[in-house]
């Protein structure tokens, strides 16, 4: 599929209280970026507590990943 639709990264949604619903706890992205080279950002936050998310983090976050995959 990241061939097909020609995948540049992944970008992951880490919920902080809801660990069943989140694929960054488990390994995942290590695991895509060992296997398939595809670089990865895991985003802090949550399904329902704002406390776990803070905006401006993750916009810097996204646009250093931007900027590192243009990079390649």
């Amino acid at each position: 599929m990241t061939e097909f639709f020609n995948i540049d990264g992944i970008i992951f949604h880490d919920a902080k209280t809801c660990p069943h619903n989140t694929n960054a706890r488990y390994g995942m992205p290590q695991r895509l970026e060992k296997d398939i080279g595809i670089p990865n950002l895991i985003i802090d936050g949550d399904l329902n507590d704002v406390r776990c998310l803070s905006d401006e983090q993750s916009k810097t976050a996204i646009e250093a990943f931007i900027e590192q995959l243009e990079e390649a």
